[in-house]
């Protein structure tokens, strides 16, 4: 092989070699930027997932129990609606009889499986904390809330109202159980589903801390 021939095709070789080198370095630069807006595009899903969790939180007043996030319900600060209904006896009960001390404020039905499993837990948090009121409302036809009443005979007072009542409305219940915490002046300070006497609790507290903030 001559010089030249040899010179020419060692200078090809090399300018082959760094043409691939050079499209290596591209190709991995291109595969890091790549990952890197990756990790920022998952950052940031992160990032608006917690914002609406705390949205969430915010709206319930409740930071400690995700079970406990609202569906729906009235907004806080707002004073909850009146209403009067009958108890098992015929009695006549009121929110407003409530005036003076914080009540838990519980939606239910005779109908619904994740109430009837929420009566033994709330049973248990009155046992627990004998110092707090309790209303329950119960949806549905008036025999059988009887019945479930008298089955269960709850240590608080249980009042009936029809599936078509505008206090459903009025208290925006799109699913049940629902419950409200309701301070001395008729105002709502946390709202939520419940799946626990635990959640029960958090809801309560979490009604403590909404005070203080709003009557600060």
């Amino acid at each position: 092989m001559k010089p030249q021939q040899k010179t020419y095709r060692e200078k090809l070789t090399f300018e082959l070699m760094l043409l691939i080198t050079i499209l290596l370095v591209i190709s991995v630069s291109g595969l890091f930027w790549r990952m890197r807006r990756f990790q920022g595009e998952m950052y940031s899903s992160m990032l608006s997932i917690d914002e609406r969790l705390d949205h969430l939180e915010e709206m319930s007043g409740i930071h400690s129990s995700a079970s406990l996030l609202p569906t729906e319900g009235l907004d806080l600060g707002v004073t909850a609606p009146r209403f009067t209904a009958s108890d098992i006896h015929g009695n006549s009960i009121s929110l407003s009889q409530f005036r003076g001390e914080r009540v838990l404020l519980m939606f239910s039905s005779p109908e619904c499986s994740a109430c009837k499993h929420m009566f033994g837990q709330v049973r248990s948090f009155v046992k627990n904390n004998p110092h707090i009121h309790v209303l329950m409302v119960s949806i549905g036809p008036t025999e059988v809330n009887r019945a479930i009443v008298a089955k269960e005979n709850f240590p608080f007072p249980v009042v009936f109202l029809p599936e078509d009542t505008p206090v459903l409305r009025a208290y925006k219940i799109v699913q049940v159980p629902f419950f409200y915490v309701i301070d001395e002046r008729g105002v709502i300070l946390a709202k939520g589903s419940a799946q626990s006497e635990e959640d029960i609790e958090a809801l309560w507290n979490a009604s403590a801390r909404h005070s203080q903030s709003l009557w600060r």
